[in-house]
């Protein structure tokens, strides 16, 4: 069973680097994973430049600019705005899609002060 362990370890250090790298991410609001190989991230729309209103808008726009792909939140039923994003891929390619997602709200985000 000591596969077990590697792949839950695996899985626990991509959910922290997830979690880490998103949660700097202007405008987005993260909730650390429990136990699952995906995370809901909360997307406040008001606080960016209008390109986008909602999770469908931003994820759509997410690919289209960043070549990205998150899930929006309204495929799982949700009403609220949230995007779903998998952290079951290697390291090396989930430290760039965020470092692109990072990029994204960045360049969107709207400094109130």
């Amino acid at each position: 069973l000591e596969w077990k362990k590697e792949i839950k370890a695996t899985f626990d250090k991509q959910a922290s680097l997830t979690f880490q790298k998103l949660r700097t991410c202007p405008g987005l609001t993260v909730t650390a994973p429990q136990g699952a190989m995906y995370m809901m991230i909360r997307i406040d729309c008001s606080r960016y430049d209008g390109a986008f209103e909602n999770d469908v808008e931003f994820t759509k726009l997410l690919l289209e600019e960043e070549n990205v792909f998150v899930l929006p939140g309204g495929a799982f039923g949700s009403t609220m705005d949230l995007f779903r994003v998998c952290f079951g891929a290697p390291t090396d390619i989930l430290e760039r899609a965020f470092d692109r997602i990072g990029s994204f709200c960045r360049r969107h985000y709207i400094v109130c002060e």
